[in-house]
């Protein structure tokens, strides 16, 4: 689910239209949430900030491993380690999935 897809199945939670399944248990009960809550309440705008905290932690993005990579500079995505042929032999790199962006990694051990 990206992120318009989203926007949509939560504006549909809050005009009260009857939801579809998501896809993901924690999307679904936060959708619910958003449903169930009376309209223009503090509960209301409590559950659409949960949902969309919930969504900013599952966004499809997100492989289930915490980040802990470098951002791509030119679109954000976080980037692979992947080594690489060269001119010299072997070098890792580093490779955005999204735009194919590599930089080369220093190789510490050459003189």
């Amino acid at each position: 689910m990206n992120r318009s897809d989203f926007e949509e199945a939560l504006s549909r939670a809050v005009a009260g239209e009857p939801l579809t399944d998501t896809g993901t248990v924690p999307f679904n009960v936060a959708l619910q949430e958003v449903a169930d809550s009376p309209p223009g309440s503090d509960a209301r705008a409590d559950a659409i900030e949960v949902a969309r905290l919930v969504f900013d932690e599952l966004d499809p993005k997100y492989d289930g491993i915490p980040w802990s990579g470098t951002a791509c500079p030119a679109c954000g995505t976080e980037m692979n380690v992947e080594i690489m042929r060269t001119g010299k032999g072997r070098s890792g790199c580093q490779r955005c999935p999204q735009c194919n962006l590599a930089l080369l990694i220093p190789d510490l051990f050459a003189m």
